[in-house]
């Protein structure tokens, strides 16, 4: 039987798995292999597409979205977002100085560092002058009108660049932010809808400003639109700024995180990391201010927070909330200590899952498990709330392992212990 007669069922099943070279030659046999592999081939690549922050995966996305055959089908957009210009700059400054002993090298460096700097400015002013991103962005989403997912992928860096990080994370917060900001940017003007907005699980190396996010200031309001079905967010969120003398915050200034996670309401799962170094208690404000009703998975990591506020964050969700993870938490309370906590939690949550990994006391010394030093509780299935109770008659206060405050700047490095 003649190939092109086979049932379009076995065709798409024959094409789907073949190497890319060979699915371009399949579909090159005949119009009638084309027309019939059509469905298998949108599926395959298209469905899913990778934006890199340059102008010429800008000019794909867009022409991808305009066609006919194709423009209807992207569900899931990945956005690299890494800083690659940051990068660059971070690697070659490690290099010029473990090589100062030989000056020819250094001169080598040097020059390429001077390079380096000169095409990141240049970068960071063609986007902010002609906001190619946000235009294209914008209108993408007005003609998809809808998505599924949109990830945000990061490279990391190896660990051995991770002296004096704190520097690195300062010097890449403009350019890791832009894709996050502009992309939220073009979601509230366009109008689409999203079901989810995460990380990518394997290039997770990357956070967002706060003080960037502050951009959006304008389309706040849209948001509650945009994200109505949002069922999925994951956020890595960073602060780097500092007070300065005679322009304090007024202490009741909102954060405006804050108010960007106010807009989430619908969320079933939330991923949260959050640190900042000019606003000292946004899990208070989180508390007061937002009400995730719908929880069923919750992740929360580098939180200073107390009891009172981590009950009543989740008062709301109760009832429906079966995953919990917390990582890098300080309990900041005096009289409420973390074996009340995990009480709490056995008596009153209908839990599935629960991980608790690296927790830290008021002044600083971390929480061990049975006993010992071992620092991570994973517990799941029906005898959690009982397993819970158990650790929590058998916990230890110690100074052993890094400081909490560590885990703020590891995000960029790979393998960095925390």
């Amino acid at each position: 039987m003649a190939l092109a007669l086979l049932p379009e069922e076995l065709i798409e099943s024959i094409a789907i798995d073949l190497p890319i070279e060979d699915f371009r030659s399949f579909r090159l046999v005949s119009t009638a292999l084309e027309q019939r592999s059509r469905h298998g081939f949108r599926e395959r690549f298209f469905r899913k597409r990778t934006l890199r922050w340059h102008t010429e995966s800008f000019r794909d996305l867009l022409d991808i979205t305009i066609s006919a055959l194709f423009g209807n089908v992207l569900q899931d957009l990945v956005i690299d977002a890494t800083p690659r210009y940051a990068i660059q700059q971070w690697r070659i400054r490690k290099q010029i100085a473990e090589d100062q002993c030989d000056p020819e090298l250094k001169d080598l460096y040097m020059i390429e560092q001077e390079d380096i700097k000169k095409r990141t400015g240049e970068s960071a002013k063609f986007w902010n002058e002609s906001r190619y991103d946000r235009k294209s962005l914008i209108v993408v989403f007005e003609k998809l009108r809808k998505l599924r997912s949109i990830t945000f992928a990061y490279d990391g860096m190896d660990r051995i660049y991770g002296t004096f990080g704190r520097r690195y994370c300062e010097s890449s917060q403009n350019e890791m932010s832009r894709p996050f900001v502009s992309t939220m940017d073009a979601i509230s003007v366009s109008g689409m809808l999203v079901e989810e907005i995460s990380m990518d699980t394997s290039r997770h190396h990357g956070a967002v400003s706060i003080g960037r996010l502050e951009s959006l200031a304008r389309s706040l309001l849209n948001f509650e639109v945009s994200f109505e079905h949002l069922r999925v967010l994951q956020l890595n969120l960073r602060d780097w700024r500092y007070l300065e003398e005679g322009f304090e915050q007024p202490p009741e200034r909102l954060s405006f995180a804050v108010r960007f996670l106010s807009k989430c309401t619908s969320v079933r799962e939330l991923g949260l990391s959050c640190f900042s170094s000019l606003e000292g208690d946004i899990f208070n404000q989180l508390t007061r201010n937002c009400q995730f009703s719908h929880l069923e998975t919750c992740t929360l990591e580098l939180f200073r927070l107390s009891a009172a506020d981590f009950f009543h964050f989740f008062m709301a969700s109760q009832r429906s909330l079966r995953r919990l993870s917390l990582s890098h938490i300080v309990l900041r309370d005096d009289t409420i200590i973390w074996s009340d906590l995990m009480r709490y939690l056995a008596d009153n949550f209908a839990l599935e899952s629960l991980n608790m990994r690296s927790m830290f006391t008021r002044p600083g010394a971390r929480i061990g498990i049975d006993g010992t030093v071992k620092g991570a509780i994973i517990l799941e299935g029906r005898e959690l709330a009982e397993q819970l109770r158990y650790h929590a008659d058998h916990l230890i206060n110690g100074n052993w392992g890094p400081a909490w405050h560590l885990a703020s700047v590891a995000y960029p490095f790979i393998g960095i212990r925390t």
